[in-house]
């Protein structure tokens, strides 16, 4: 029984420090909460002429959400997920409507990512969207506030400050509504 309990204090222990180690850690003013400075990182970009090889895509372009100077809608989804399908037609609208003033990202998951560019070339050949990729471990997706749950909606002002963090589908007037009064300050 001491052998196990001193097995145990070290396996907690050693949880412990990997935890402490391995979770970035974040200053105050910056994160994805309401009023805070989303963190940088560029991510792939992929179109509907991406090619596939093995599974995998093959991008040579990025692209850093934060540093557009605009206001910037980025969406969490997957050509796998009903309801950010469903959703995607409203961001490409607002894409449209907003051209000037705001960027729509579309961030897809890595679940099934090689479907993505076919997608993207039948559904919108000719959207305003920008289309990135995240890794095989979601990195951009956690440290933008997702809970595991598709999809997810981050707005930032010019300044890459958020102004809207949303978990669960959202649609044409919902975008508009954090949108508008972003464009008048």
């Amino acid at each position: 029984q001491i052998i196990a309990a001193v097995v145990m204090i070290g396996i907690l222990g050693g949880a412990i420090a990997y935890y402490w180690t391995s979770v970035p850690t974040v200053s105050a003013d910056s994160g994805s909460a309401v009023g805070n400075k989303l963190p940088g990182k560029a991510l792939p970009i992929i179109t509907g002429d991406t090619p596939v090889a093995d599974g995998q895509l093959v991008t040579e372009e990025s692209f850093d959400p934060t540093t557009s100077g605009k206001i910037t809608v980025i969406n969490f989804w997957g050509t796998w997920c009903g309801s950010c399908v469903e959703e995607l037609p409203d961001f490409n609208q607002i894409a449209e409507d907003y051209a000037g003033s705001v960027v729509v990202v579309a961030v897809h998951t890595d679940l099934l990512k090689d479907t993505a560019p076919a997608y993207i070339k039948e559904h919108y050949p000719n959207s305003k969207m920008i289309f990135l990729l995240d890794n095989a471990t979601s990195d951009y997706f956690n440290a933008l506030g997702g809970l595991g749950a598709y999809p997810h909606t981050v707005v930032i002002d010019e300044n890459g400050i958020v102004i809207a963090n949303n978990a669960g589908s959202m649609h044409y007037e919902d975008l508009k509504n954090i949108i508008e009064p972003a464009l008048i300050d």
